[in-house]
């Protein structure tokens, strides 16, 4: 813009003084005029020139920047598709994990109930068995038998409340 603010400015100094000079001479107001029309023309293919550049210049700059965005998002997304994907197979690893953890731990706790040994008083009569012969109270006068916790339950025997 201030080119062409510049090149009407010198067009006007150009023809004002042609307009002075033309009062001697009416030849040299036709050579003035001849060269202001010149460097008028003169000026505006460089001033057309220079703005073709520039637009050629921020095209290129702005196709640069497009493209660079386009880059970063694309990357952004296979980044966010690549987490995504990483998460999913995290928590199905761990899915599958728990899943094929918690039925053994599951068979092991009923395992060790039914293997525990259990006792029982008056040769197994009584309806009632302990985890240890020591907590036994009163002391029996009856033998004490022993046997797993799962046929202490097929007889239909409980825990004592006592120990």
């Amino acid at each position: 813009m201030k080119k062409f603010l510049l090149l009407g400015a010198t067009a006007l100094s150009l023809f004002s003084l042609a307009a002075c000079s033309s009062s001697n001479s009416t030849t040299t107001s036709t050579d003035v005029s001849k060269s202001v029309s010149s460097s008028i023309s003169k000026s505006k293919s460089t001033s057309l020139s220079i703005s073709e550049s520039q637009r050629k210049s921020q095209e290129a700059e702005s196709q640069s920047i497009a493209e660079s965005q386009s880059i970063a998002k694309e990357s952004e997304s296979i980044s966010l598709s690549e987490s995504h994907a990483a998460s999913e197979s995290v928590a199905a690893s761990i899915a599958n994990t728990t899943t094929q953890e918690a039925p053994a731990s599951i068979d092991t706790t009923t395992e060790d109930n039914n293997n525990t040994t259990v006792y029982v008083v008056d040769n197994g009569t009584t309806k009632v068995y302990w985890y240890s012969a020591s907590a036994i109270k009163p002391t029996p006068k009856n033998p004490v038998i022993s046997m797993t916790e799962s046929q202490a339950l097929a007889q239909g025997l409980h825990h004592s409340e006592r120990e």
